[in-house]
């Protein structure tokens, strides 16, 4: 028997039957690998498909709209949050865009969703599409005190500040009523603050808003 063994063992191992590697010279497998693997796939396309989770905690859930352009894949919002951080072309649904009107220069309140959109970087159909997360509704905010002005404000609000620093009880530099507010309106802010003897810093938050009333109702 042993002899009819040794006279087989060659051909086996020419044709491939045994390998002729030895089991401490051969590559161990690791169990399991194919699975993380997997699983950390899994996660990343999950994320993907959510549009992003630490993308999505990090948008503003109420801000002030800027901005609002419609582009061939969504519709692009610049706000500003209430800590007066710029936030550049969140996508948003394109019916927002169609009523710009309504949400401009106002705050509001932002809710996101994930929204199927067209993936082929341009108005055209490719039939390629992707799931991204877009402000998908804005509510307009509203309230009785005015909102916070400081250089680069513009709106309906500026204007009723400018009239305001136009009185002649105020003593101030006469200022164009443009709804810009810009170098000059600071400088009567300013100074006005400078005279009421509040924090001289050029922004208009309730505690100017509130002084510029009692004063013009006295």
């Amino acid at each position: 028997m042993k002899k009819l063994l040794t006279l087989l063992l060659p051909l086996a191992i020419t044709i491939g039957c045994i390998n002729p590697v030895s089991a401490s010279n051969a590559t161990p497998i690791t169990k399991g690998v194919s699975h993380t693997k997997g699983s950390a796939a899994a996660k990343t396309l999950t994320a993907q498909a959510q549009g992003g989770t630490s993308n999505q905690a990090a948008k503003p859930k109420v801000a002030t709209v800027k901005s609002l352009v419609t582009g061939d894949l969504m519709c692009y919002a610049t706000v500003v949050d209430r800590n007066n951080v710029v936030r550049n072309e969140l996508g948003a649904d394109f019916e927002i865009c169609a009523n710009k009107d309504k949400y401009l220069n106002k705050e509001v309140s932002l809710s996101y969703g994930n929204v199927t959109v067209n993936d082929c970087q341009s108005i055209e159909p490719c039939g390629k599409t992707r799931i991204a997360n877009l402000i998908t509704s804005m509510n307009v905010i509203k309230s009785n005190t005015p909102r916070t002005l400081r250089l680069g404000s513009k709106g309906e609000d500026v204007k009723k500040l400018q009239t305001m620093l136009n009185d002649p009880l105020l003593s101030l530099k006469h200022i164009t009523v443009d709804g810009i507010f810009g170098k000059t309106t600071q400088a009567d802010v300013m100074d006005f603050q400078r005279k009421a003897h509040l924090r001289v810093d050029g922004i208009v938050g309730p505690s100017t808003w509130n002084k510029l009333g009692n004063v013009l109702s006295m």
